[in-house]
C-alpha cells in the first residue's frame, strides 16, 4: 500500500510497506513505456531477470505488475543518499577513500549483471546508492535506460565516470598501478598490462581488495565519545559542531533543514545563517562527506567510521549469551572501551541534540560500567567488584543494576551485612514502596542467609511492626528504631558484642558467639508499653527473642502464623523453649503466668506474651450524645447507599462512594481494591489516604473469562474463523480507575480480531496449520485497556461463525456477570455534552464551560470562530497533549530540587546567611508546589543549570508513563492535515517533548515546531520569549496564531503578545484560576475543539 510519494516524472516512486514480507520497498511507475512496444517488451524481459538476482550491490527488484496498462516495479528501498546528493555537497573531486568504495562496489554490481547479461547503459549519478547503514553502494536504474545496452559497453561508462569523480585527466582506472600509486603505496611489482576492457573484472577482482581496505583506512573518523569531535574540529565553531552532531545521529541520511535548525540552541533567523554552518562543515570536512539533496542534508559516514557504534557492539557482546569470547578478554574489550570516554562528552558543544547525544552517551558508559562489574563477578574479583561499585554507588546511588551488583559482590566476600545495609541505603531513598522486585528478592535471600548461619552460638532478637500505610509504616519505623538504639545503648550488651541490622518492617539485633539476648528482655517488658503508646494506633508489633539466628516460624509460611501473628495494636512478646528455661533457672526475673506455651504437634515451639493496646480515653458528653439515635429522626441510611453516587456503569469499576465519616468501609482486600478521589478528583494510591481525600472507588480485582467465535480473513476467499477464550484481572487499579473504558471485553477483543486479521490474511485455509503455529508464537500485548493482565486460548478453524443477533449476548463464564441489555448499558457519546449531562466513563470531571447549546451548531461556537481564523495552532505541552505533572508528581520533583539546591548549597553562603531565594517568596502560579516556579525562582542562581538539568531527566522518566489528555492525538492530525501549522510551547525541555511526540508518532505533524526550555531559565514564561520563537518559526503574526493552555503563566505570556486563547482545565480549580487570569474561553474536554476543527471546510 503506498505511504508517500518519492519524485515525480518519469521516476515517480512511493515509499510503501510490504505487509506480507515484513519489509520496506519502493514502488516505482514506468509511465513512460507504451503498451507492447519494443521499450515496454525490453523492460518484461529484463524485469525477469533482475528479479532472480541478489547481490549485495545490486538494488533488488521484488515483482513487478501492471495496473490499467501502466508497468509498476517493486523494488528494494535504500536507506541513504545517491551519487547526485554527494556531488551537490562536493565542492571538488571525490577524495580517494569514497572513489575507491564507489569503483570496487559498482563494478561488482556490473559484473554480477553481466552474468545474466545485462546491460546497464551510462551511468548517472542517480543510479548509484549509497546505504546508511554500512556505507554499501547500490547500483540501479536497469530499467530506465533503452531496449537494450550491450555489457561490453559498461567499462567505458564507468570509465568516464570515475574520471570524472576523480576529477584526474591521466588516470587510467583500468591499471592497479595507478590506484596503488593513488592510495600512497608505491607498487612493488610492475602491472601487468591491462586494457580499458579489463576495468570491470579488476576492480571486482580480489587484486583490488587491498586498495578497498586502505581505502577505508583513509576514511575520516567521528568522536562522539573522545576528544575530538572530527578532524580539524577545532576549526569549527560550536553550533557548527552542533550541526555535526545531528547529521552523525542520523548518520548517512538526509536530514531536513528544520531538524538541523531545531537542534540548535540559538537557531538560524535567516537561509543565510544556516547555510553557513553548512559550508564551514564542507570546508574543514573536505568533498564527498556532506551530501546535500532534496530530503535535507546527510554526513557520509557508515557506523565502522562513529566511534561510539563500536562501544555499542562491546555492550550488544557482553550481554550475548551466544557470545564465544572468553569473560577475560571481554573485559578487556569493556575496559579499552571505557578508557575512551571523557568526564563529560561533547563538551562546549550547544543545543537539544547534543544534550539528548550527551544522554545517551551517558547512559552507554553506564552500561559499560555494569558489563564490567559483572565480568569481575564471573571472574571471581569480588574484591575489586565491591570497591569499584562502592565508588560508582556514590555517584549513582538510585540505579539498581549497581546496587544489585554492589550486593552479589559483598554476598560473595561474606560480608552479608554490609549487603543488607546497601539495600536499606538504596530503599531509605525511595519515596514509596521499592519497585524493583530483583532487589527486595535479593534482600530477602540475604536475609535468611544471615539468619541460617551455621554458627550456633549466635542468639537474635526480632522486632517487626506491621503497617497498614506508608505513613504509619515512616513513623514505626523511626519510632521502633529509637527504641531499639536505646535499648541498646544501656550496654547490658557490649558494644562490640552485637549487631544492629536494618529491615524493611523492622530491625534485627544479633549477638556474637557466647553473648545471649536475654539481659535485654526484663527492660524490653517493662518499657513496652511506652512503645506502644508511640507507634500509631493501628500498627501491630512483633519482639522474638530466639536462642540461634533462625527464629522458627520467621522464614517462611508456618502454622503458627495464627498464635504468632498480632492483631492491629496489639504487641507479641515471644521466646524460644530455650529461653524460657534460662529465664525460669533464675537467668533473668521471669514469671512463668505471664507466657503462654504454643505448641505443634505436641510439642512446646515458643512462649507468647500478649500485650493488648491501652484503652482509649472515654468519649465526650457530646460525642455519646452524638451517637445516641433520635426519636423523631428517620432511620439512617447504610453507609453504602448514603456514599454511591450515580455514574454510568463500568466494568469492574463500581463509584465513587463518598467516604462516610474518616474511614473506608471495610473491604475483602484479596478481591477488590480501594483508589481515592481527591477534591481536586485525583486518583490516588490506597496506602496514600490524606485529608483531602473525600470519595473513592472499588475496583474488582476477581478474574473474568469470555469466549467469542471471531471471523478473520485469509489469503483467498474462504475466511478463518478464530475461538477465543480471554481471561483478564486487574493488576493495577490506579492505572485502571484512570482508563476511560466503560466495556472491558468490547477492546479486549478488537483489539486481539486486529491483531489475528495481520497474521491470518497471510494464509489460505489449506495451510492451517501453520496460520495456527503463527498465532501460537505472536505477541498481543500491549493491550488497550491499561491496568489489566490478560492471557487468551485460541484455535483456528475454517467454519464460519454464525452471525449474532442483537438479542444474542456474549458468552458470559460464571465468573463474569452477564452484560447488561444494549438499551441499558451506558455508551460514550461522540458529541460534545451539556453540563448537565454525567461523564461517560471514569473519574468525574468538570464539564466545559463554554460549550454551545443544544440548538447551536459547532460552526458558530466561539471555538469555531477561533480555529477559522488560526492559520497557526500552538498547544501547550502539559495539559492540552498530556498529562505530566499531576499534582503529587509535581511536588515530589520539586521536593528532590529542593534538596539538591540545599545539598549544592556553598558552605559560605550558609554561614553569611545568604539567602537562596532573593526577594518575595514564590508565588505558586499552579496552586501548589510546581518545579517551573522554582526554577523560575532562582534562575539567577549559580545552581539554576544543575538544576534545569536534573528536572530535564525527571520530566524524561515521568513522560514515559504519563497519560495523554483524550482526543489530543486526533486533533492535532486533524490540524495538520487541514493545512495548520501546529506546533509546541511549552517551559518544558524541547528533549521531552520530542521524546513524548515520537512515542505517540506525532513528531511528522508539527510544522510549526518544538518551542521549550533554554539554557537562559530568565525567558521562561511568562516571559514571551517561547511564545515569539513559536511566531517567529511558523512566520506569522500573533494575530494569526491560537494557542490552547493549562498554564496561567503560559496565558499571560499570549496576552502580553495579543496571542487569542482558549483554557483547557481538567478540573474546577485550574478553571477557575484561567478565569480569573483573564481567559474568557474555556473547555474541560478537547472533544468540542476536536468536533468544530473537522466542521470547519478545508
Amino acid at each position: 500500500m503506498p505511504m508517500r510519494a518519492i519524485g515525480t516524472g518519469g521516476r515517480q516512486a512511493w515509499f510503501a510497506r510490504d505487509v506480507l514480507e515484513g519489509r520496506d520497498v519502493l514502488l516505482r511507475a514506468l509511465r513512460q513505456l507504451h503498451p507492447d512496444s519494443p521499450e515496454e517488451r525490453a523492460f518484461r524481459q529484463r524485469a525477469h531477470l533482475l528479479r532472480s538476482l541478489n547481490h549485495p550491490h545490486l538494488v533488488r527488484t521484488y515483482d513487478y505488475v501492471y495496473e490499467r496498462g501502466v508497468p509498476y516495479v517493486a523494488q528494494e528501498y535504500v536507506d541513504g543518499v545517491s551519487l547526485g546528493d554527494v556531488l551537490r555537497g562536493a565542492d571538488g573531486p571525490l577524495p580517494f577513500w569514497l572513489l575507491a568504495r564507489l569503483a570496487a562496489h559498482t563494478a561488482r554490481a556490473l559484473a554480477a549483471a553481466h552474468e545474466q547479461s545485462l546491460g546497464h547503459g551510462p551511468l548517472r549519478p542517480a543510479d548509484v546508492l549509497i546505504d546508511a547503514s554500512d556505507g554499501t553502494v547500490k547500483l540501479t536504474g536497469f530499467l530506465d535506460g533503452a531496449p537494450a545496452h550491450p555489457p561490453r559497453e559498461d567499462a567505458s561508462h564507468l570509465r568516464l565516470m570515475l574520471r570524472d569523480l576523480g576529477g584526474f585527466k591521466s588516470f587510467s582506472p583500468w591499471s592497479l598501478t595507478d590506484w596503488q600509486v593513488l592510495s600512497g603505496v608505491h607498487p612493488a611489482t610492475r602491472d601487468i598490462d591491462r586494457g580499458p576492457d579489463a576495468l570491470i573484472s579488476l576492480l571486482a577482482s580480489a587484486e583490488f581488495e587491498p586498495i578497498t581496505q586502505r581505502a577505508a583506512a583513509q576514511a575520516p573518523q567521528f568522536q562522539l565519545i573522545g576528544t575530538q569531535l572530527c578532524p580539524a574540529a577545532d576549526q569549527l565553531s560550536p553550533d557548527t559542531q552542533a550541526c555535526l552532531v545531528i547529521l552523525l545521529e542520523r548518520y548517512g541520511r538526509s536530514v531536513p533543514a528544520v531538524d538541523l535548525s531545531l537542534g540548535l540552541e540559538e537557531r538560524p533567523r535567516t537561509a543565510e545563517e544556516f547555510h553557513h554552518h553548512l559550508d564551514e562543515l564542507m570546508r574543514v570536512l573536505g568533498p564527498g562527506v556532506i551530501a546535500s539533496g532534496p530530503g535535507g542534508f546527510a554526513v557520509l559516514a557508515c557506523p565502522a567510521q562513529i566511534d561510539v557504534h563500536a562501544i555499542r557492539a562491546v555492550v550488544d557482546r557482553a550481554g550475548d549469551p551466544q557470545d564465544t569470547d572468553d569473560t577475560r578478554t571481554r573485559r578487556s574489550m569493556i575496559q579499552s572501551a571505557l578508557d575512551g570516554f571523557e568526564d563529560e562528552p561533547l563538551p562546549g558543544i550547544p543545543g537539544p541534540a547534543a544534550r539528548r547525544m550527551r544522554a545517551t552517551l551517558r547512559a552507554l558508559r553506564l552500561q559499560l560500567l555494569v558489563s564490567r562489574s559483572e565480568a569481575d563477578l564471573d571472574l571471581g574479583d569480588y574484591e575489586r567488584a565491591a570497591i569499584d561499585l562502592t565508588y560508582l554507588l556514590a555517584r549513582h546511588p538510585d540505579h539498581q543494576d549497581f546496587r544489585r551488583l554492589h550486593m552479589l559482590a559483598l554476598r560473595h566476600l561474606g560480608r552479608i551485612g554490609e549487603a543488607i545495609e546497601s539495600y536499606e541505603e538504596y530503599r531509605l531513598r525511595l519515596d514509596g514502596p521499592n519497585p524493583d522486585t530483583t532487589l527486595l528478592g535479593l534482600h530477602d535471600e540475604l536475609y535468611r542467609e544471615l539468619l541460617a548461619s551455621p554458627e550456633r552460638e549466635r542468639s537474635a532478637i526480632v522486632f517487626e511492626f506491621i503497617a497498614g500505610t506508608p505513613d504509619d509504616n515512616e513513623r514505626a519505623q523511626s519510632v521502633v528504631g529509637r527504641f531499639v538504639n536505646d535499648l541498646l545503648a544501656r550496654d547490658v550488651l557490649a558494644p562490640d558484642a552485637h549487631e544492629l541490622l536494618a529491615r524493611t518492617n523492622g530491625y534485627l539485633v544479633i549477638t556474637e558467639p557466647g553473648t545471649s539476648v536475654l539481659p535485654l528482655l526484663p527492660t524490653l517488658l517493662a518499657e513496652l508499653a511506652r512503645l506502644q503508646r508511640e507507634l500509631p494506633t493501628q500498627v501491630s508489633l512483633r519482639v522474638m527473642f530466639w536462642h540461634n539466628a533462625r527464629p522458627v516460624g520467621h522464614l517462611g509460611p508456618s502454622s503458627l502464623a495464627q498464635h504468632m501473628a498480632p492483631v492491629p495494636g496489639d504487641a507479641l512478646v515471644i521466646l524460644s523453649p530455650p529461653l524460657y528455661e534460662e529465664a525460669l533457672s533464675g537467668a533473668v526475673p521471669l514469671s512463668p503466668s505471664g507466657f503462654t506455651p504454643v505448641s505443634e504437634q505436641g510439642e512446646v515451639v515458643a512462649y507468647v506474651h500478649w500485650v493488648a493496646p491501652e484503652p482509649l480515653a472515654t468519649q465526650s458528653f457530646e460525642g455519646v450524645i452524638a451517637n445516641e439515635p433520635s426519636e423523631s429522626s428517620e432511620p439512617p441510611e447504610s453507609a453504602e447507599s448514603a456514599g454511591r453516587e450515580r455514574e454510568p456503569a463500568r466494568d469492574l469499576l463500581q463509584g465513587p462512594f463518598t467516604i462516610p465519616g474518616t474511614e473506608i468501609p471495610k473491604v475483602n482486600s484479596a478481591t477488590t481494591a480501594v483508589v481515592y478521589l481527591d477534591e481536586d478528583e485525583d486518583i490516588h494510591d490506597p496506602d496514600l489516604h490524606a485529608a483531602d481525600v473525600t470519595r473513592y472507588y472499588e475496583v474488582d480485582l476477581t478474574p473474568h473469562q469470555e469466549w467469542r467465535e471471531l471471523p478473520l480473513p485469509s489469503a483467498a476467499t474462504l475466511p478463518f474463523t478464530a475461538s477465543v477464550e480471554l481471561s483478564w484481572q486487574v493488576s493495577d487499579a490506579i492505572a485502571f480507575a484512570y482508563s476511560d473504558v466503560t466495556s472491558v471485553a468490547t477492546p479486549l477483543f478488537e483489539h486481539l480480531s486486529r491483531q489475528l486479521a495481520r497474521i491470518t490474511r497471510r494464509y489460505t485455509v489449506a495451510r492451517l496449520g501453520a496460520a495456527q503455529q503463527a498465532v501460537q508464537e505472536a505477541h498481543f500485548a500491549p493491550w488497550p485497556v491499561p491496568g489489566l493482565t490478560v492471557s487468551h486460548a485460541i484455535r483456528l478453524s475454517t467454519t464460519a461463525p454464525p452471525p449474532r443477533t442483537a438479542e444474542e449476548p456474549p458468552q458470559v463464564t460464571p465468573q463474569q456477570p452477564a452484560p447488561m441489555p444494549p438499551q441499558e448499558q451506558a455508551q460514550p457519546s461522540t458529541e460534545p455534552r451539556p453540563p448537565s449531562q454525567p461523564q461517560p466513563t471514569g473519574p468525574q470531571r468538570p464539564h466545559a464551560q463554554h460549550q454551545p447549546p443544544p440548538n447551536q451548531t459547532p460552526s458558530s461556537s466561539p471555538l469555531s470562530d477561533a480555529l477559522s481564523t488560526a492559520r497557526v495552532v500552538l498547544l501547550s505541552f502539559d495539559g492540552p497533549v498530556v498529562r505530566l505533572y499531576a499534582q503529587h508528581t509535581a511536588t515530589s520533583i520539586s521536593r528532590e530540587l529542593a534538596r539538591t539546591i540545599t545539598e549544592l548549597r556553598h558552605p559560605d553562603e550558609a554561614l553569611r546567611g545568604d539567602r537562596l531565594l532573593k526577594g518575595t517568596p514564590i508565588n505558586p502560579s499552579e496552586g501548589y508546589a510546581h518545579p517551573l516556579d522554582l526554577l523560575r525562582a532562582i534562575a539567577h542562581h549559580r545552581l539554576a543549570p544543575t538544576v534545569a538539568e536534573q528536572l530535564t531527566q525527571s520530566e524524561l522518566r515521568t513522560v514515559t508513563s504519563s497519560f495523554p489528555t483524550p482526543h489530543a492525538d486526533p486533533l492535532i492530525r486533524t490540524l495538520h492535515a487541514q493545512g495548520r501549522i501546529v506546533g509546541i510551547v511549552t517551559d518544558v525541555d524541547p528533549v521531552v517533548v520530542s521524546t513524548y511526540l515520537d512515542s505517540r508518532g506525532l513528531g511528522g505533524t508539527l510544522r510549526g515546531g518544538v518551542h521549550g526550555r533554554t539554557t537562559d531559565l530568565t525567558r521562561l514564561m511568562p516571559h514571551p520569549d517561547c511564545l515569539r520563537r513559536a511566531l517567529a518559526a511558523a512566520g506569522c503574526t500573533p494575530s494569526d496564531a491560537l494557542l490552547i493552555t493549562s498554564s496561567v503563566a503560559e496565558l499571560e505570556a499570549a496576552e502580553t503578545l495579543g496571542i487569542t486563547t482558549i483554557g483547557y482545565a481538567r478540573d474546577e480549580r485550574t478553571r477557575s484560576r484561567l478565569e480569573a487570569a483573564g481567559c474568557h474561553t474555556t473547555i474541560t474536554d478537547l472533544h468540542p475543539l476536536l468536533a468544530a476543527a473537522r466542521a470547519i471546510p478545508p
